[in-house]
């Protein structure tokens, strides 16, 4: 299984493969989704006007700069579909949704750019050397994919300059940047200095995490006006419900009034401590994190011992990089974070 939540084939009682706030969500987003639903009598806007001006607003752009889209992979999707690249680079461990969606370009050849576990699986400099000069296009998140570390700027730096200087196009995929701790500095990232200094960025950013709210599709992208207008050919009319508009545009009311967003890193950095001690009190090694997961190391075995008890983890055997033994854990709530490192520490593989 590529991703995590597969609760409709499994028994489960606590899902720790989905990475969500476990933070309460304020009451105005499930309004804001109510209105949608009694508005929906209606097309949507094809234009969206109205939740691009929302989104916009976030990083002081023009609305010309952003698009809504059906989640995150929706716009990865459309995007790699945009560039059609012929060689494309993808640092791992990575989502498997980059690599779906490159195998639908034919003839795109795919380069995997592993990071070490002896560096953390962190990004670094070297990684960027490593990525062939005739490259088409970059994939890359932040924090980094499935171990949840937050990418310095410097190093951001550079591998945008060094794409830049080759004509290379970047996907900068943020679907956790709000639940990271990089939230706590923000100011520091000039979202709009980025995307008018480099005309090949893409920047892909989701309320899936930060709301709790998968089933409702809610991703955006962050481009220059050209780049957005040709994406936009490759989604269809309507892309976006009207109800996930709505929640959209409050989403955004209550990511700049501040308090939810300084709350939630609260409770997600408490959780994640409580998961790290208690993976190490387990014996098992733990890798760094700056979001709502850790990555750890243990026994092969620990996956079905665990979903044989009602817990559902991430196993990521399948992921470059990584592979046997390597798996996630999200943070929960308080409870469900408990029965989780209880049952590790049974655990006797």
């Amino acid at each position: 299984m590529p991703h995590g939540g597969d609760i409709y084939r499994n028994k489960v009682n606590i899902d720790m493969s989905v990475n969500l706030n476990p933070h309460a969500i304020p009451d105005s987003i499930f309004s804001a989704l109510s209105n949608g639903i009694k508005a929906s009598g209606a097309y949507p806007d094809i234009d969206q006007q109205s939740v691009r001006n929302a989104l916009s607003s976030i990083d002081d752009l023009d609305s010309t700069y952003c698009l809504a889209g059906n989640g995150a992979s929706e716009l990865i999707m459309a995007v790699t579909a945009t560039i059609a690249p012929k060689k494309a680079a993808v640092i791992c461990p990575a989502f498997s949704g980059y690599k779906r969606a490159l195998s639908r370009i034919d003839g795109c050849e795919v380069d995997l750019i592993c990071s070490e576990a002896d560096d953390g699986f962190e990004f670094s400099e070297d990684l960027i050397t490593r990525i062939p000069a005739d490259t088409d296009l970059i994939c890359i998140a932040d924090p980094v994919s499935h171990t949840g570390k937050n990418i310095d700027d410097t190093d951001l730096d550079k591998l945008l300059e060094y794409s830049e200087a080759h004509g290379m196009s970047v996907i900068l995929d943020e679907s956790f940047f709000f639940l990271s701790e990089r939230m706590r500095e923000y100011v520091r990232r000039d979202t709009a200095s980025y995307i008018k200094r480099y005309p090949g960025l893409y920047i892909i950013r989701s309320f899936t995490k930060l709301f709790a709210l998968p089933g409702i599709r809610m991703g955006y992208l962050i481009s220059r006006p050209q780049n957005i207008q040709t994406v936009k050919r490759q989604l269809p009319e309507w892309n976006l419900s009207i109800p996930a508009q709505y929640c959209m545009e409050e989403c955004v009311s209550v990511l700049k009034e501040g308090s939810f967003i300084h709350d939630s890193l609260h409770t997600v950095s408490q959780g994640r401590q409580f998961l790290k001690q208690g993976i190490l009190e387990a014996g098992y090694t733990v890798f760094d994190s700056d979001t709502v997961y850790l990555c750890f190391k243990a026994d092969p075995l620990l996956y079905g011992y665990m979903l044989k008890r009602g817990i559902l983890i991430r196993d990521l055997k399948n992921e470059e990089a990584l592979g046997s033994g390597y798996f996630r854990a999200a943070v929960k709530n308080e409870a469900e974070n408990e029965g989780f490192i209880r049952m590790l520490k049974e655990y006797k593989g």
